[in-house]
């Protein structure tokens, strides 16, 4: 078999059904297999569980939410392509892209994983890889306005070009691996429950030797935030994430250095709008820094 598309769903049935039926509508000349999870969901699955019985994907139910990459480990356990797309519920194919990426893979054996160009639901080009891996320089980078990565070489995003080019990681909403390197790897770290898995095992996958790759030819639309609202907990959950990224890949100096920085840039940046008068952005970033200040309690 070709593929095997995993999508973890979490009270998000509706946009969960729209992603599917991109995938059956664009995706016609693959052998491929759909396999759904939905990770404790709380709300109705009525018409999630209809829509999976009448178009043949596979529907696994876990009784608890274990978080992004726990299930999607669960769901990669029974499938039979040879290369796996991790999709997020909240996005929607524009084009072929399963099978843009999957041939990818398939004619570069140094590439491990790759993901497509992401759009907004107007078709604006949004967040899709990054070029560097989470570290005090791309943090340093995103307090000065994403200006210093530019000294250094091209910072982007978005892949403008018609080119594929080499990456640190792409986005996890669109993360398409052989499966033989994601169980060589083994999966998704447990040690996330959501936020900065994908970074991870994409480190991990580069220090093994392979590469990964954005291909600007495979299209789709992120809804980016509609399957996980803005609140605290998100916040919270950005904060954990990070924070375990750091403590597995850096040393402790490096972690205080960084979170010191962070920390600085966060009193300035809530001083600022709180001179502005721009009170709710003054909220979320004094909220940010009580993270890092209590973050370890």
């Amino acid at each position: 078999m070709d593929l095997s598309v995993v999508i973890v769903n979490h009270n998000t049935a509706e946009l969960t059904v729209q992603a599917l039926s991109s995938l059956l509508v664009q995706s016609t000349a693959l052998q491929m297999e759909i396999i759904v999870v939905d990770s404790g969901s709380t709300q109705p699955l009525d018409e999630l569980s209809a829509f999976c019985a009448t178009n043949g994907i596979r529907l696994e139910m876990i009784g608890e939410n274990v978080g992004f990459g726990r299930a999607n480990n669960y769901g990669a356990q029974f499938a039979k392509g040879r290369n796996l797309f991790f999709l997020n519920p909240d996005t929607y194919l524009v084009n072929d892209a399963a099978k843009i990426l999957s041939h990818y893979l398939d004619q570069h054996p140094q590439v491990a994983a790759c993901g497509g160009n992401l759009y907004t639901e107007t078709m604006q080009p949004t967040h899709s890889y990054h070029t560097h891996f989470p570290s005090f320089l791309q943090e340093l980078d995103f307090v000065m306005g994403k200006r210093l990565l530019k000294w250094f070489g091209d910072n982007s995003d978005f892949n403008t070009s018609e080119e594929p080019r080499r990456v640190a990681y792409v986005c996890g909403a669109d993360l398409m691996m052989k499966r033989a390197v994601f169980e060589e790897m083994g999966g998704f770290s447990p040690d996330f429950f959501l936020y900065y898995e994908e970074s991870d095992l994409q480190c991990r996958v580069t220090e093994a030797g392979y590469e990964v790759h954005s291909v600007p030819e495979a299209r789709i639309v992120h809804l980016e935030g509609k399957s996980f609202e803005f609140s605290e907990e998100r916040e919270k959950r950005v904060f954990i994430g990070r924070k375990t990224y750091f403590r597995k890949h850096y040393s402790p100096l490096y972690c205080k250095m960084t979170n010191a920085m962070n920390m600085i840039s966060l009193y300035v940046a809530s001083g600022i709008m709180d001179l502005m008068g721009i009170k709710e952005l003054r909220d979320k970033y004094k909220f940010r820094l009580r993270l890092y200040c209590h973050g370890d309690e």
